[in-house]
C-alpha cells in the first residue's frame, strides 16, 4: 500500500492532467470559433461574382445577395457570443489550471523534502552506529 502523501500526489497529478486537458479544449473552440468568424467576415467582405455574358451581378440584383450578408451578419454576431462565452470559459479553465499546478508543485515539494528527511535519518543512524 502507497503512503497517504504518495496517494495525494497521484491524486493532483490526475487533476493537473484534466486541468490541462480541458484547458487545451477550450483553446482549440476559441480556435476554431475565431476561424469561422473570420472566414465568415472575408466572405461578407467579397461581393459575388459578375456574369460574363451580360457584366450583371444576378445576385446583387436580386436581392439574395443582401439576404445572405443578413444571415451572414447575424451568424457573425451568434458565433462572437459563442466566443465570448468560451474566452470566459477559457479563463475559469486557466485558474483551475493554475490552482491545480500549484497544488501538484506543493505536494512535489513536500515529498522531497520528506525523502530528504528520510534520507539524512538514515544518514545520521549509519553515522552513529
Amino acid at each position: 500500500m502507497s503512503s497517504p502523501s504518495s496517494q495525494l500526489s497521484d491524486l493532483t497529478a490526475l487533476i493537473l492532467d484534466r486541468a490541462m486537458a480541458e484547458l487545451s479544449n477550450t483553446s482549440a473552440r476559441i480556435a476554431g470559433l475565431e476561424k469561422q468568424i473570420t472566414d465568415l467576415r472575408e466572405r461578407l467582405g467579397a461581393l459575388p461574382g459578375y456574369d460574363v455574358e451580360s457584366g450583371q451581378n444576378p445576385a446583387l440584383s436580386s436581392g439574395h445577395f443582401d439576404h445572405w450578408q443578413k444571415q451572414a451578419q447575424a451568424q457573425v454576431k451568434q458565433l462572437n457570443v459563442q466566443l465570448a462565452q468560451a474566452l470566459a470559459d477559457h479563463e475559469e479553465r486557466l485558474a483551475e489550471t493554475r490552482q491545480a499546478f500549484g497544488r501538484n508543485s506543493a505536494i512535489n515539494a513536500i515529498q522531497a523534502k520528506m525523502a530528504q528527511e528520510q534520507r539524512n535519518m538514515v544518514q545520521r543512524r549509519v553515522e552513529h552506529q
